[in-house]
C-alpha cells in the first residue's frame, strides 16, 4: 500500500492544528473542489447578484477529430458554450430599457460588467475540469488522455491565430464590435471563454503523470487551493498594512524552516510562544520568486557580509504599536517622562523622515555602513561544475566579474571536488595573497541533470581551515566599522572574514522533510551552512514560483536591501515593525507564503517525507527494470531523485556490444561514433513521444557521457507506481524501436 492509498493514522501538530498524515489521495482532491466550489458560490451570491445577466448552462469540450480545422469549426457551431438570459435578468434590462430618462451608458456599464463575471465563472469551471485528478489508485488510467495536443508553431499560427476563423487568439482580432448592447455582451462572453477552451485544450498538460520534461509537474491539490485564495486577496505582501495575514504566515513559515534547517531548538518544533510567528527565531528568510533570484539573494547577502557585515541603519521600528499613541485616543499613564519620552521619539523620528527627504535618495551605500580602510580586495566565489547555471548570471548583477566564479571540478559521481577545492583556495592566495579573498560557495543539494548532492560537512571544513589560516595572518580582511556602527560578530575593530556557505536545494532541498537515512542524509550538514533555499513548485507540487530562501544571519537581509522608501515603509503606520518588503530585493510580493504553509498544515513535515520516500522507492524500480531491459542502458550511478539513461534500440545494441562496451555498467564507457548515434537515437525518440501527445522526457547532456541521455524525475505531486513504471518503458520501447 502506498501512502497515496493509506488511511490517516498518524497526527501532527503544527500551529495548534492536529493534522492525520498522510491522507488520501481523493480526500486531498476534495479540498480542491470546495475551494472551486467556494469561489463559485461567493462569486453567485455577491458580485453576480446585481450585476449578473446572464447564466452558464453548459460547457462542452468535446474534442475529437482528426480534421483540425473542422473539429473546431464544428465545435463551434454545434456544442458552442450557451448562454441563456435569467428570467429576473431579462426584466431588469427590459425596466432598464424603459423609461425616458434611461441611461444608457450605465446600462451599457452593467451589461459588460455582468459579462466580464459570466467569464470569470466559465474560466472556474474551465479551471476545476482541468485540475480534476484521476480517482484511480494509479494514474495508469490516463494513459489515453495526451500530455499535450501538439500543435507546430506553423500550424498554431495557422489554426489557432489565423485571421479567418470564427475564433481567433490573434490579438487585432476585436470580439464582435464594440457597441455593448446586450446580444453583443452575450457573444462576448460566449467567443472569448472558447478562446480560454482553446488554450487550455493546446497547451500542455503538466499535471499528466508523463511530464517530465522539467522539475514540476502535477500540482498539489491543497497548495493550489492554496493559491486560489491567495489570488483572490489579490495582495503584495510588502507591508503588515496591506498584507495582514500573509506577512504572520511568511513569518511563520520561514521561522518553521529556519529552525528545522539550521537545527536550532530541536529542529523545526515551536518552543517559544504561539503568537511569536517565528519573530523569536535567530534565523531570518523570505519567499522568493525562483531559485535563480534566491541564488542571486545569497551571493547579494554574502557579498554584503563580507565587506560590512549584519548591521544595518538603526530602526525606529523597536517600540510595538501600542506605545504609539495617536492623537485624541488613549489613556493619560502616571508617569508623565514616559509621554514625553514617547513624544520626543516620535517628533525624532518625524524630523529623520523630513531630513531622509531633502538628501540624494540614492547615497553611498559606505556613508551608512562601513567605511574601508584599506584597498578593497577582490571577492571571489566558487561553485561546482554541476551547480546552477543561476550562479554565472548572478556573480555579474551583483558587480563582481564573472572570472571570479570560479568553476570547481567535480568527482564521477558529479559531487564536487572537495580536495580540488582546497587545492584552488591555497593557490589563489599563494598567487595572488591578499589581492583576491574567497567569500563564497554555492553548494549543490540536488543537481538538474545527475540529481547529485554535494558534500556538505567536507566543504564547511575546507571553509573553516581556509578562513582559520586567512584570520590568523597579518593582514586585515575585515573594516573598520563606520563610528556611528557597532560590530556584533566581535569585540576588535575588525571584523574576522569568512567564507559564506550557501546551499541550494531549489531540486533536492525537500529531503529535510524525509526520516529516512538514505535521504535525509544526502543534506547532512546543513545546519552548518549559512543559506538555503529550496523549491517546494518542483518536489513537493506546490504552484509555480513557489521558493523559500532562509539564512542564519538574522537582520542581514533588511541590512542587505534596505532602501527605506519612506512612502511605504513608515514606522508610524499599524504593525510596521512587522514589515517584511524592506528586507527584499523586489518591491511588490507575491504572497507565496500561503502555498508552503498549506503543504506543511496539512500534510505535516512527515507526510512529505513519505512522499518524497515513495518516489525515491518507485525510480529505484526503474533503476531495476532498466537493468533487466535489453532496450535500456544507464547513464550514470543514479542519484536517489533523478535517473538517467539511454534507450537502445536492437541493432545498435548489438554495434556496442561488438565494440566492447559493458551494457551491464551504471557508467559505461561508450566510442565517439557510437555515441552520435545513440545521441540521434535520444533525439528522435523525444521528438516522436512529443509529436504523438504520449510523453514529454527531456534529453540533456551528461559530464560523463558524449551522448545525450534521458532523463525521469517524480517533480509534483504525482502518484507513481512501479506500473507507471512498466507503461513508461512500454511505450519507449513501442517508438524506439519503430524509428
Amino acid at each position: 500500500m502506498t501512502i497515496w492509498e493509506s488511511s490517516c493514522t498518524e497526527p501532527f501538530l503544527i500551529s495548534g492544528l492536529e493534522v492525520p498524515v498522510p491522507v488520501p489521495f481523493v480526500f486531498v482532491s476534495g479540498i480542491l473542489c470546495g475551494v472551486v466550489l467556494t469561489l463559485l458560490v461567493g462569486l453567485a451570491s455577491r458580485e453576480r447578484r446585481e450585476l449578473s445577466s446572464y447564466s452558464i448552462n453548459k460547457i462542452s469540450t468535446n474534442t475529437s477529430s482528426n480534421d483540425f480545422a473542422q473539429n473546431e469549426e464544428d465545435h463551434w457551431k454545434q456544442n458552442k458554450f450557451k448562454l441563456e438570459l435569467n428570467e429576473t435578468s431579462q426584466q431588469k434590462i427590459g425596466n432598464n430599457n424603459s423609461g425616458e430618462n434611461t441611461n444608457t451608458a450605465t446600462k451599457n456599464d452593467t451589461n459588460m460588467n455582468a459579462a466580464a463575471h459570466d467569464i470569470l465563472q466559465a474560466a472556474i469551471t474551465l479551471f476545476e475540469k482541468q485540475t480534476r485528478p484521476s480517482m484511480k489508485d494509479s494514474y495508469s488510467s490516463v494513459a489515453n488522455n495526451k500530455v499535450v495536443e501538439y500543435l507546430s508553431p506553423e500550424e498554431m499560427l495557422q489554426q489557432l491565430f489565423a485571421t479567418d476563423k470564427k475564433i481567433s487568439l490573434r490579438l487585432n482580432m476585436n470580439l464582435t464590435n464594440t457597441n455593448t448592447n446586450t446580444n453583443t455582451a452575450h457573444q462576448k462572453v460566449e467567443q472569448i471563454t472558447e478562446c480560454f477552451r482553446l488554450i487550455q485544450k493546446y497547451s500542455v498538460n503538466t499535471n499528466h503523470p508523463f511530464f517530465f520534461n522539467q522539475l514540476f509537474g502535477a500540482v498539489d491539490p491543497v497548495a493550489l487551493a492554496a493559491e486560489m485564495i491567495a489570488l483572490s486577496v489579490n495582495t503584495s505582501a510588502y507591508t503588515y498594512e496591506t498584507a495582514p495575514v500573509f506577512t504572520m504566515i511568511e513569518r511563520d513559515v520561514l521561522g518553521y524552516l529556519g529552525r528545522l534547517v539550521f537545527n536550532l531548538d530541536g529542529g523545526g518544533e515551536d518552543h517559544g510562544n504561539s503568537g511569536s510567528c517565528g519573530n523569536d527565531s535567530d534565523t531570518d528568510g523570505l519567499m522568493l520568486p525562483g531559485g535563480s533570484l534566491s541564488n542571486l539573494t545569497a551571493l547579494h547577502v554574502a557579498r554584503h557580509y563580507a565587506k560590512y557585515g549584519v548591521e544595518a541603519k538603526p530602526s525606529h521600528c523597536h517600540r510595538s504599536q501600542s506605545q504609539i499613541r495617536v492623537d485624541g485616543d488613549g489613556d493619560d499613564d502616571d508617569d508623565g517622562d514616559d509621554d514625553d519620552d514617547d513624544d520626543d521619539d516620535i517628533h525624532e523620528e518625524k524630523k529623520e523622515q523630513e531630513n531622509d527627504q531633502s538628501r540624494n535618495a540614492l547615497r553611498p551605500l559606505s556613508n551608512t555602513l562601513h567605511v574601508p580602510t584599506h584597498p578593497q580586495p577582490e571577492l571571489v566565489a566558487f561553485v561546482s561544475a554541476e551547480a546552477h547555471y543561476s550562479f554565472i548570471k548572478a556573480i555579474s548583477v551583483i558587480g563582481i566579474e564573472s572570472h571570479n566564479l570560479i568553476v570547481v571540478p567535480t568527482l564521477h559521481n558529479g559531487q564536487m571536488d572537495v580536495e580540488e577545492l582546497e587545492s584552488l583556495m591555497i593557490n589563489m592566495h599563494d598567487l595572488y595573497g591578499e589581492a583576491k579573498v574567497p567569500f563564497f560557495v554555492g553548494v549543490t543539494a540536488g543537481s538538474t541533470v545527475r540529481g547529485s548532492f554535494d558534500d556538505i560537512n567536507a566543504i564547511v571544513r575546507v571553509c573553516r581551515r581556509h578562513e582559520e589560516k586567512m584570520n590568523s595572518s597579518n593582514y586585515p580582511y575585515g573594516y573598520v566599522p563606520n563610528r556611528n556602527i557597532r560590530l556584533s560578530s566581535t569585540s576588535n575593530s575588525i571584523k574576522k572574514h569568512k567564507i559564506w556557505i550557501h546551499v541550494d536545494g531549489a531540486w533536492g532541498g525537500s529531503a529535510i522533510f524525509s526520516a529516512r537515512h538514505d535521504i535525509r542524509g544526502l543534506v547532512k550538514g546543513v545546519e552548518k551552512a549559512d543559506s538555503f533555499t529550496f523549491n517546494p513548485h518542483k518536489m513537493l507540487g506546490a504552484p509555480q514560483q513557489t521558493t523559500a530562501f532562509v539564512t542564519r544571519h538574522k537582520g542581514l537581509l533588511k541590512a542587505a536591501n534596505s532602501s527605506g522608501a519612506k512612502y511605504l515603509f513608515d514606522c508610524r503606520k499599524n504593525g510596521a515593525e512587522y514589515d517584511l518588503g524592506d528586507a527584499s530585493y523586489t518591491c511588490g510580493r507575491r504572497t507565496d507564503s500561503i502555498k508552503l504553509w498549506a503543504l506543511l498544515k496539512f500534510h505535516g513535515p512527515d507526510g512529505l517525507g513519505r512522499q518524497l520516500e515513495q518516489k525515491v522507492d518507485v525510480l529505484d524500480y526503474l533503476v531495476k527494470k532498466i537493468k533487466e531491459k535489453n532496450n535500456f542502458l544507464l547513464a550514470c550511478d543514479p542519484w536517489p531523485f533523478n535517473v538517467n539513461f539511454f534507450f537502445v534500440p536492437e541493432h545498435l545494441g548489438t554495434k556496442m556490444i561488438q565494440s566492447g562496451v559493458d551494457m551491464d555498467s551504471s557508467n559505461p564507457q561508450i566510442g565517439e561514433h557510437l555515441s552520435k548515434e545513440l545521441a540521434d537515437v535520444s533525439v528522435r525518440l523525444k521528438l516522436v513521444l512529443h509529436q504523438n501527445g504520449e510523453m514529454m522526457i527531456p534529453y540533456q547532456p551528461i559530464s560523463n557521457q558524449e551522448a545525450d541521455c534521458f532523463r525521469i524525475v517524480l517533480a509534483g505531486y504525482k502518484p507513481f507506481t512501479e506500473g507507471d513504471v512498466d507503461r513508461v518503458l512500454e511505450l519507449m520501447e513501442q517508438y524506439g524501436n519503430s524509428l
